[in-house]
Order: structure tokens, then sequence, then C-alpha cells
């Protein structure tokens, strides 16, 4: 079954970001498709639940140098380091 995940990202700020998220979510087992808005700071995923889940998408986010919480979430926590343009 495909679901929708949308997730906000912290620390993007120019294209290059972008497509550094999108190419860490269109990398996951399961993802069908990736929708990254800068102006937004979010990500909206297709997925298949039993493929990807939250917690994956999230971790392929953090992995490629970015924050990301699923929308409803404060962004950042005090354990978070803010980071910087293009995941660096």
């Amino acid at each position: 079954m495909v679901q929708m995940t949308t997730l906000r990202i912290g620390g993007m700020s120019c294209g290059a970001c972008v497509r550094h998220v999108t190419r860490a979510l269109e990398g996951l087992t399961g993802v069908v498709h990736v929708e990254v808005n800068l102006q937004q700071q979010q990500a909206t995923i297709e997925h298949l639940a039993d493929w990807a889940d939250e917690a994956s998408l999230i971790a392929a986010v953090k992995d490629s140098g970015y924050v990301a919480r699923a929308v409803g979430r404060d962004i950042y926590t005090q354990a978070d380091e803010r980071p910087t343009c293009c995941g660096g």
C-alpha cells in the first residue's frame, strides 16, 4: 500500500540542498515519489508502507546532513546541531 509522509526539513538553503535531500530519499527502497520544497522547508514522500517507514525516511535525511521531523513536531531539539548549507 502506498503511503504519503510529509517531513519538515531543517538546514536547506539552496537548490543543491534540495537535490541532496531528494537523492537521499529517492535512494531508499520502497520510495515511489519525492517532492522537496525549499520555501516550505519540507519534503512529501510517497512510499510503500511495508518497505519504507517514517523512521527510515528521517534517517535518510539525517544521513545526508540535514534535520528532519514529522510535520507537527518541532524541527530542532537541543540535541540537534543546526546544519549549514548543503548538509555540511
